[in-house]
C-alpha cells in the first residue's frame, strides 16, 4: 500500500461506546536537526538497498515497524531492515511483507474494529449526545479491539518526531501494532474547550496479516 491512502477510497464511520502513543509538545534537538533533511518528496523504490521480503518474521517485527513508520534516511530513527521497497522511507507499502509473514500465526476472522476510551474517561449521566466517546479530560486513552497482529495507521494528532499534517485521512500520524488478542491503546490530546465544548476525531486505518482493511473514525467531545 502506498504511503498516503487516497480518502476517496474509503468511506468513514464511527463507532458506537463500548488505554500508547505518547504526545509531546517539544522536539528534541537532534530530531529537529534532523528534520532539516526531511523525507524524500516523491520516494522511488530501488533508490536504496531493499529489505529481504521473504525472511520469517514475528509480531516483535511489527511492533518495530511501527515504531519507525514514516522514517526516512537520514533520520535517528531510520530503520533499513524495514525499507522493503527501497525508497529510503518506511512508508504503508512497507508493511505488507511483514503481514503477510503473520498471516500463518494468526487466525483467521471477520474483520472487525471496536473502539471504546479507557475506563472512568468516559463521562456518565446525561451529557451532549456523540457516536463516540464523551469526556471532560484533557488527554484520553482510545481502546481498540480488531485481529491481532494488525497494524493500525493513524490520522490524528502526530508525535514530535512525526509532525506530518493530519486530519486528511492520509493516515501520517503514526503506526501501531495489535497485540496476540487484537487490541492497541492510543493516548490523544483533546482539542482545546471552546464555548460549547471541543470535538476530535481522530482516524484508524486497520490493515491485517490476510490483506483486508477497514477504516474508522472515532469522534471524541469533550465537555466542561
Amino acid at each position: 500500500m502506498v504511503m498516503a491512502s487516497s480518502a476517496s477510497r474509503f468511506r468513514p464511520g464511527v463507532e458506537s461506546l463500548d488505554a500508547r502513543v505518547v504526545l509531546s509538545a517539544s522536539v528534541p534537538v537532534a530530531a529537529a536537526a534532523t528534520a532539516a533533511v526531511g523525507p524524500p518528496l516523491h520516494p522511488i523504490p530501488g533508490s536504496y538497498p531493499s529489505a529481504n521480503p521473504n525472511r520469517p518474521f514475528t509480531p516483535a517485527d511489527l511492533q518495530e515497524y511501527a515504531k519507525v513508520y514514516l522514517s526516512f534516511a537520514g533520520a535517528p530513527d531510520f530503520t533499513p531492515q524495514y525499507d522493503f521497497n527501497g525508497t529510503g522511507f518506511i512508508g504503508q507499502n512497507d508493511a505488507t511483507p511483514i503481514l503477510r509473514g503473520l498471516a500463518s500465526i494468526t487466525p483467521r476472522e471477520p474483520l472487525k474494529l471496536s473502539l471504546r476510551l479507557a475506563p472512568g474517561e468516559q463521562v456518565r449521566g446525561h451529557h451532549p449526545a456523540n457516536s463516540g466517546g464523551v469526556t471532560r479530560l484533557a488527554t484520553v486513552t482510545v481502546i481498540g479491539k480488531t485481529t491481532p497482529n494488525s497494524i493500525v495507521f493513524i490520522d490524528g494528532p502526530t508525535t514530535a518526531t512525526h509532525s506530518e499534517a493530519t486530519g486528511n485521512f492520509k493516515f501520517l500520524g503514526g503506526a501501531l501494532a495489535t497485540d496476540s488478542r487484537g487490541y492497541f491503546y492510543y493516548n490523544i490530546e483533546l482539542a482545546a474547550l471552546s464555548h460549547g465544548g471541543s470535538l476530535s476525531a481522530p482516524g484508524f486505518l486497520i490493515r491485517t496479516p490476510f490483506n483486508q482493511q477497514l477504516t474508522r473514525a472515532f469522534p471524541i467531545l469533550r465537555i466542561r
